[in-house]
């Protein structure tokens, strides 16, 4: 993440790839002064962050390129920052991106992501979700260390955020779920719920078996 330490300041030039509505540059710009330019290959994600910006009044500093975050279409030695946010794990082959990026920074520039880490190699199932969001890729934090490295980068910071993840979550999900009157049917991964539960007494009940399941696990 970038933090504090990362010394942004009216001087940093802040490339965002996979940008998607560019919230976080928007946040950015607005806290430190600083300018930034986000990457998205997603025509209609890119038209909202340019509305978005335009109507915050901070497009005179943050811009966004509709384009292919493995093809930057900067020179060398631009940028003082680079981000990313819970999207390089998309990509099978993260060395052509973490190359790009390190082409693009000016020597002594910063990276810093938050994206999805596995604990071990393993062959993983794919999800339902990978239907709606496509397939990813997550890595072990060894494996991340060591293609950053070979790209040219020194790793000088990393921070497991699974538990503050996961209690975000679920708050998220039990405030959507105690808004609903009645749900006919959740399936989540696996057997954790019965698909063919309908009565919402019932699946309220099944729900809380769950939370306090998984809230356990994430202490």
């Amino acid at each position: 993440m970038l933090k504090q330490n990362s010394w942004l300041t009216e001087n940093s030039y802040i490339l965002e790839l996979c940008c998607g509505i560019g919230a976080p540059l928007r946040y950015l710009a607005k806290k430190y002064g600083c300018r930034a330019v986000g990457i998205e290959i997603n025509e209609l994600s890119h038209k909202v962050a340019v509305e978005r910006t335009q109507k915050a009044g901070l497009d005179s500093r943050v811009s966004f390129i509709c384009g292919n975050a493995l093809d930057i279409p900067f020179p060398e030695a631009t940028f003082t920052h680079l981000f990313g946010c819970d999207a390089w794990s998309y990509f099978p082959n993260k060395m052509d991106l973490y190359r790009g990026a390190y082409r693009v920074l000016k020597p002594g520039g910063i990276i810093a992501f938050y994206d999805l880490a596995k604990e071990k190699e393993r062959q993983r199932t794919p999800s339902h979700w990978e239907a709606v969001f496509g397939s990813y890729h997550p890595e072990t934090f060894q494996r991340y260390e060591a293609m950053l490295k070979e790209a040219g980068f020194s790793v000088l910071d990393h921070q497991d955020s699974t538990s503050v993840a996961n209690k975000d979550s679920l708050k998220l999900l039990r405030d959507e779920i105690s808004q609903q009157a009645g749900i006919p049917m959740l399936i989540l991964d696996g057997d954790l719920l019965d698909s063919r539960v309908v009565s919402s007494a019932q699946m309220k009940n099944k729900l809380t078996e769950f939370f306090t399941m998984i809230e356990g696990k994430a202490v």
